[in-house]
């Protein structure tokens, strides 16, 4: 991508900082809707597509991992979740409580914080083989994260912990790198709309991982659906 499309234009900052006018509330809803379909015209249509379904597909991995490691490695309960979902299935629990080790949860929760800071120093060094630049970043931590997500969903498996700490690390790190690159693909005055636009969609992701961690599905199962979506 050019530099010159990066940097706003003349007419792209006075736009922005022209002084504010009277408006009716009928024209704000109106500029509001503007926006948004401008994210739809023929030069951003492509880019609002492919970001709005990369961060869908994060969102839903990311949490996917989260909800793993919440109700199925940081539970310490005697019965498994697979037993309490058949349980409240078949209506015959209406409460139950389990114990989780908080200091586990914490634990896995510095991936996030350790490797962010790893890769974010290579986001700015394209000249980096593979790893450099936001798109080595993004790519070179997600094919890095299938590996570790898969393998985080057997028990049988040695180092399940770890697994399950690099893979929820790996996914936030090309998250966080691809939260950089969007708003950069449009106009400086879309901008914010854009990122606004496709974050908003990608919850819906939370929904589809929540269906899939509480579902029947073995463990097994779940990490392979999660790394689908990777």
């Amino acid at each position: 991508m050019p530099c010159s499309s990066v940097v706003p234009t003349l007419t792209e900052q006075t736009s922005l900082h022209k002084p504010p006018s009277r408006t009716t509330t009928v024209e704000v809803f109106w500029k509001y809707c503007a926006n948004y379909a401008a994210l739809f015209d023929e030069e951003s249509r492509l880019h609002t597509v492919i970001s709005s379904t990369a961060l869908l597909c994060l969102c839903t991995a990311y949490n996917g991992v989260l909800y793993f490691e919440t109700d199925v490695l940081a539970s310490t309960s005697t019965t498994s979740l697979l037993e309490i979902r058949h349980e409240l299935h078949a209506g015959f629990l209406t409460q139950t409580m389990c114990d989780f080790s908080y200091k586990f949860l914490a634990l896995l929760a510095t991936s996030e914080i350790v490797i962010i800071l790893l890769l974010m120093p290579f986001t700015d060094r394209p000249h980096i083989p593979l790893i450099g630049g936001r798109r080595g970043v993004m790519l070179t931590s997600w094919l890095l994260a299938l590996i570790p997500t898969v393998l985080s969903g057997y028990s049988t498996f040695p180092g399940q912990t770890v697994w399950t700490y690099l893979s929820r690390g790996l996914i936030q790190g090309g998250y966080s790198s691809i939260l950089i690159t969007i708003p950069e693909l449009y106009p400086a005055s879309r901008r914010v709309t854009a990122i606004a636009f496709a974050t908003a969609l990608s919850y819906a992701g939370i929904a589809i991982a929540c269906w899939v961690v509480f579902s029947d599905l073995s463990n097994v199962a779940m990490m392979w659906s999660m790394g689908v979506f990777l």
